[in-house]
């Protein structure tokens, strides 16, 4: 499996529009006083369930890497920014997905707002379908963003300011290995992670490795 239920949900958003953006409520990895390593489940619900961009009966209890292990919700359609999936461990909030919608975030909108990431990954897969997987990391601040390229052709990966991003996520960072590695941002193993992981050296060419999957 190549990409996690999570990153499959493709994430188009204006950052000037992106209502997870908008919140000035708290910094993340915290949103809308929603923060991953603290907050509880019950605490959880009671916030979705009074938030006005919210669809009420949307929130549901969901399962993504193991069974009702995570609570769903979708925007309103006026909001447009699709929804999210909140991951729950031992009854606290650990990782929130935000999830597909009508607009376009790109690289550099993102780094105007979360600031220079501290690493970057990019895996290469060459199956049925040839994919680059350029994950840009923050993880002493529990921020994620992935942008995906099909077809991909070249020696090296390029990362530019303009490219899309296709999903992101707000974690704990105590957990950030268990993460990337667990299925719910990524699923590859530790030494892939580890052997992938590069200093963030602004844009331009990176390395990548090649996976199985």
């Amino acid at each position: 499996m190549m990409l996690t239920i999570a990153a499959i949900m493709l994430v188009s958003c204006s950052a000037g529009e992106n209502i997870v953006l908008q919140d000035i409520t708290c910094s993340p990895p915290c949103w809308k006083k929603i923060t991953p390593g603290y907050s509880n489940e019950q605490e959880v619900n009671s916030i979705l369930r009074n938030l006005p961009e919210v669809k009420s009966d949307s929130i549901i209890t969901t399962s993504v890497i193991g069974p009702n292990d995570s609570i769903s919700f979708d925007f309103i359609s006026d909001v447009g920014d699709g929804g999210g999936i909140i991951l729950i461990r031992d009854g606290i909030a650990v990782a929130i997905d935000f999830g597909s919608g009508d607009r376009v975030l790109r690289f550099n909108e993102a780094v105007n707002i979360f600031g220079e990431p501290e690493n970057v990954i990019v895996l290469y897969f060459k199956g049925e379908r040839i994919q680059l997987s350029t994950f840009l990391l923050y993880p002493t601040k529990g921020v994620a963003l992935l942008n995906i390229q099909v077809p991909f052709k070249g020696e090296q990966a390029q990362i530019e300011p303009n490219q899309q991003v296709e999903a992101f996520w707000y974690f704990d960072p105590k957990l950030f290995n268990e993460l990337m590695t667990g299925g719910f941002i990524s699923n590859h193993p530790l030494d892939v992670i580890q052997k992938a992981m590069q200093p963030w050296k602004g844009y331009g060419e990176y390395n990548f490795i090649q996976t199985d999957w």
